[in-house]
């Protein structure tokens, strides 16, 4: 066989393997669509879109060697592309600590709010700088006073300048909550979307002196009940912040994709139409009976105390506001059944992919705003935290 003949009988070979499991979205839901499109196929250089898969090696003779670069490719469908860009954006802005880090950040956190006596300090210094010029290490820390005794967003019960979002049948008054991001509407700016906060400091539970998840040390062993937590006072429980909020979040999921998108809407005519695509994709998967049939994820991120490249855990403060909260996103899980799962909305195969488009540019150019800014590596990925301590027994 000829060199151009192997080439060709692997293109056909891969071919077939993309269109493996894979069906007609209008045939999916029974619909009758005379433009759905059919499965992808390979095509030469000059038509393939700006993300491609190789084919490997080929064979030439008895000798091994690579495919010419861009002869020979197989298209990528968006909503496998989407899956891994999503994937590398969050794998970019986070990271998951270590056991040894978790007990440093914990000590960062005990020494912010205690002198060597472990009285109370006045002041907790947060990301940013005092008026004046920055120093030639960087942004100065800012100070904060008292603000280690209430949280910066509710006050004794009460809305303090931030608009709680309802949750659970008569509004959910509990530690936990969620509210809007002050600064950027979704996935404008820098924003991921909702952000969720600690609305009381329960003392017996969390402590009294939280400036974020890490606080005082990290329980050993899971919590056994309640009432024993409540009795064990003397550990700031880290393990039972990271669940408890998690648990929250999972619960009220559907309703905060309906909260992004009146977030999104309140924008008006000045949304653009990637970020409309972006809004009809959450309404859509706002309506399903279970966010698990989406095919979207949901993760939340802390920011604590900057890590230096070598894994040590620093003094520089990574957060702006002293309290803990959980900045969190939606992102695409499962592409392909999310791609069945908005046509059976909009009964087109093309429109879910021009929707699935847009919304990779928009959340393509919001995570390169964020490293650009800074933010690489500097969150915590709270999901996958909860994975590695073993969280599975509470």
């Amino acid at each position: 066989m000829g060199y151009q003949a192997q080439m060709d009988d692997t293109a056909n070979s891969f071919a077939q393997r993309w269109k493996t499991g894979r069906t007609s979205v209008s045939d999916y839901y029974g619909l009758r669509e005379t433009s759905d499109t059919s499965l992808p196929q390979l095509k030469r250089r000059a038509s393939l879109p700006a993300v491609e898969k190789t084919l490997g090696l080929t064979t030439h003779g008895s000798t091994a060697r690579p495919t010419p670069r861009g002869l020979l490719v197989a298209v990528v469908p968006i909503d496998e592309r989407i899956v891994f860009t999503d994937a590398r954006a969050n794998h970019d802005l986070s990271y998951c600590p270590s056991l040894a880090q978790v007990g440093a950040l914990c000590d960062r956190g005990r020494y912010a709010v205690t002198n060597p006596y472990f009285l109370l300090k006045s002041v907790v210094y947060v990301k940013g700088r005092p008026d004046g010029p920055m120093s030639e290490a960087g942004p100065v820390p800012k100070p904060v006073k008292n603000i280690l005794i209430n949280s910066p967003f509710f006050t004794r019960g009460t809305v303090n300048g931030v608009q709680a979002i309802p949750l659970g049948t008569n509004g959910d008054v509990g530690p936990f909550a969620f509210i809007r991001d002050l600064a950027d509407a979704p996935y404008h700016g820098n924003s991921m979307g909702l952000i969720g906060v600690l609305r009381t400091f329960h003392e017996s539970i969390y402590g009294t002196l939280r400036i974020n998840l890490f606080q005082g040390k990290l329980n050993e062993y899971a919590r056994q009940s309640l009432w024993q937590t409540i009795q064990d006072k003397d550990i700031n429980r880290v393990r039972e912040m990271l669940v408890d909020f998690l648990n929250f979040r999972d619960i009220h999921v559907l309703k905060l994709l309906s909260e992004t998108v009146k977030h999104m809407n309140d924008k008006g005519k000045t949304l653009s139409r990637n970020h409309q695509a972006i809004r009809d994709i959450l309404q859509y998967c706002a309506s399903a009976p279970d966010f698990s049939h989406t095919g979207l994820g949901v993760v939340s991120f802390c920011q604590c105390w900057e890590v230096n490249q070598d894994g040590t855990v620093t003094s520089r403060p990574s957060f702006s506001i002293a309290s803990p909260h959980f900045q969190t996103r939606f992102y695409v899980r499962g592409g392909e059944r999310l791609k069945l799962y908005l046509s059976g909305f909009v009964h087109s195969y093309h429109k879910v992919d021009a929707m699935l488009e847009r919304y990779q540019t928009v959340m393509d150019d919001l995570a390169e705003r964020m490293k650009n800014t800074g933010y690489k590596k500097s969150f915590v990925n709270l999901d996958t935290l909860k994975m590695f301590l073993g969280a599975g027994s509470f």
